[in-house]
């Protein structure tokens, strides 16, 4: 009975116009179509009278997401005395509506000692909090880049995100509920390029994503905001173009993250923040690497703690359920480190332009889709795919979507 069938179609688009020598437009559009049936069997309580035996239920779930995302901007490069200004400014725009329709099916329980599987399921009945939701997402953003003399690269940008969350129930003809929020986030970094190919920088950063759903009582769930602080080195050594190593340490902060409900689990609540702090490795390149490892085969490698500082009563407070590294969740605006590029280049100019188009369908499904479900189906949500971003003025990689 357990199975899960995944259909996706998205097509998308990359425009960029160099307008002259010092500006350049670019627009990016990505239409995508998306499907999962979701097949399986939760594990319930022990039968009373006879403790051997687990009750089970069978379930049924099946999700569709459609939409576009769409994002344009326009780069402009010019010179103010000794500093050299980059400045990307620009708006992105996403819309898309879902739907979750669950059913519940009776199945036989289960002898703990004496397991047999394979029992049949029975006809399936609507769960209440099934849901159809409709949500567009739209943000202005400007960030400037400058270059001062040969050692100094400052970075600042600011972003304001309006965003709009109707849903509804699935089975039944009741009105459409609406949220309307908005924020500022900002962020800000700052690298020197020392000689000998050391470069230490820092960073500073802001994110907001809206939460659609409610918890167990009815009540709308607050957008997740974050601030992250990172300071680091890198190094390139003289003469190894194709050879980057770094370090860096961090301290992330999450308000308002959604986890499983301790008293209903089929809801989620919002703890009252989400700590991660660590230290992260890193080598990029070939370079002195040993023959046959090619360019990005050696992921990061971190250490760090991630705990609630606040949470949902003693339960959940001083645990963290997610990996201690988490960036923070941002349509647009990810949280940057800020460091010397591989071919000299001292900030990469990646800015905004690499959020939703060259993310993927992956990441549109797991930030956009409702949070609004039981704790089991964060189980079968994973979908086995990959999304990549850039950050900002900087430069990484998120290897792991799920």
């Amino acid at each position: 009975f357990d199975r899960q069938d995944v259909e996706q179609t998205s097509l998308t688009a990359l425009l960029e116009h160099a307008v002259n020598e010092d500006a350049t437009l670019r627009h990016g559009l990505r239409l995508f179509d998306s499907g999962a049936d979701v097949f399986f069997t939760n594990a319930g309580t022990v039968a009373p009278a006879d403790p051997r035996r687990y009750r089970r239920t069978a379930y049924d779930e099946y999700d569709r997401v459609r939409g576009f995302a769409a994002d344009t901007s326009w780069q402009q490069k010019w010179r103010s005395g000794a500093a050299e200004h980059t400045l990307i400014a620009g708006l992105d725009y996403t819309r898309y509506r879902s739907e979750s329709d669950w059913y519940s099916r009776p199945i036989a329980s289960l002898d703990l000692y004496e397991p047999v599987y394979g029992a049949a399921v029975g006809p399936g009945q609507p769960l209440a909090f099934s849901s159809r939701s409709q949500r567009w997402q739209a943000g202005l953003y400007v960030q400037d880049q400058v270059k001062i003399g040969e050692r100094w690269v400052l970075l600042a940008g600011l972003r304001h995100d309006w965003s709009d969350y109707r849903s509804r129930p699935f089975f039944t003809p009741e009105p459409w509920s609406a949220e309307r929020t908005d924020a500022f986030t900002g962020r800000a970094g700052v690298v020197y390029l020392a000689p000998g190919g050391w470069a230490p920088f820092a960073g500073y950063s802001q994110s907001f994503q809206p939460q659609g759903g409610t918890n167990a009582r009815g009540e709308r769930f607050d957008p997740t905001e974050g601030e992250q602080f990172e300071v680091g080195v890198r190094w390139q050594p003289p003469g190894q173009q194709d050879l980057l190593l770094s370090a860096a340490v961090h301290d992330l902060r999450r308000s308002n993250v959604l986890t499983p409900d301790p008293d209903n689990p089929k809801f989620s609540v919002q703890t009252g923040e989400a700590r991660s702090r660590g230290a992260e490795f890193e080598v990029r390149g070939r370079g002195a690497l040993p023959p046959g490892v090619a360019l990005g085969q050696l992921p990061a490698r971190g250490l760090g703690a991630a705990r609630l500082d606040a949470g949902h009563g003693p339960a959940l407070h001083g645990r963290y359920g997610g990996r201690a590294r988490q960036p923070v969740p941002h349509p647009g605006l990810r949280p940057r480190r800020c460091h010397a590029a591989l071919a000299g280049r001292a900030v990469a100019r990646g800015a905004q332009r690499a959020q939703s188009v060259r993310q993927g369908i992956s990441d549109l499904q797991r930030r956009l889709l409702p949070p609004r479900e039981p704790a089991h189906r964060d189980r079968v949500r994973r979908l086995p795919l990959v999304g990549r971003y850039r950050r900002g003025g900087c430069s990484g990689e998120r290897r792991n979507a799920t």
